[in-house]
């Protein structure tokens, strides 16, 4: 039977039901599939709460037996960045992310944004996989995905998209980076990566950009100029 509420204790149950001769072993092993939260849970007292119960019913539903167990803590993906100018309404900014793995199999990225940012890796030239497995991954937007060309390793890796900024920040400002093996199943995760705050900073259309040479491989000047305007 699938989960359900287990009254107001915030945890879920699910009932699995036995053949008509119930349980004949004093040893029973089975695996089933559960669907882990963002965080570690916390009991009422804001402490781990990371134990498993059972409980045994007879054909008559009255209780025959329970038991509990340790779980597991929530561990979220390491090492994780992200970093883009937050100038508000600005559109097409560069967008870097950073992860560390800590299994590998990954095939598959997709990266969540938080309300009105606007996550984009088909528009050109926005999309560059710096260390990425495989070059250049296919990609989709909405949700922003990455379709690798090869299988991530327990390491670090960045990869940069493009971001269309809101006027202002909301104020759940942060970012998921979920990674999925090839049958889409969650390899790692981060959630809740804080977003960068964005502040209206009106610029001159005078900005310009310049290099000193474009070389492989090559150490390079870059400038950067603008000016800002005063809004009053």
């Amino acid at each position: 039977v699938p989960a359900t509420a287990l009254g107001d204790t915030g945890r879920r149950q699910a009932r699995l039901a036995l053949s008509a001769t119930g349980v004949t072993s004093t040893t029973i092993n089975m695996v089933v599939r559960s669907e882990t939260p963002q965080d570690t849970p916390l009991d009422t007292s804001g402490h781990s709460d990371v134990t498993w119960f059972i409980i045994a019913l007879g054909s008559d539903d009255r209780h025959t037996g329970w038991g509990e167990g340790s779980g597991f803590p929530i561990t979220q993906m390491r090492g994780c960045t992200v970093a883009y100018a937050g100038i508000a309404g600005q559109r097409l900014v560069t967008l870097a992310v950073t992860f560390q793995m800590q299994a590998e199999g990954g095939r598959r990225i997709i990266l969540e944004g938080p309300s009105g940012h606007e996550l984009t890796c088909s528009a050109q030239g926005v999309l560059r996989p710096i260390s990425l497995e495989g070059g250049i991954p296919e990609c989709q937007d909405n949700p922003l995905t990455l379709v690798l060309n090869g299988t991530l390793q327990v390491k670090s890796y960045a990869f940069s998209v493009a971001i269309n900024l809101p006027a202002t920040a909301p104020t759940d400002n942060t970012f998921n980076i979920i990674v999925q093996d090839r049958n889409n199943e969650v390899v790692d995760a981060h959630y809740g990566l804080p977003g960068m705050k964005i502040e209206s900073l009106p610029l001159a259309p005078q900005a310009t950009l310049a290099w000193s040479k474009a070389e492989p491989l090559q150490s390079a000047q870059i400038t950067i100029g603008a000016i800002a305007v005063s809004s009053d």
